[in-house]
């Protein structure tokens, strides 16, 4: 853990805290998913 902060103090970044990302999605979307959505998720999942 000690390593990490020290790796991103120098960034001055406001928080260390993870990130939640959002998106409205119609509900037969969310149900089913569509090919954004998944193209977004596999990104954000690397």
């Amino acid at each position: 853990m000690k390593m990490n902060l020290f790796l991103i103090k120098p960034l001055n970044l406001l928080t260390s805290k993870p990130i939640i990302y959002a998106a409205n999605v119609s509900e037969d979307d969310l149900a089913s998913g569509n090919d954004w959505g998944l193209k977004k998720s596999a990104i954000l999942l690397r």
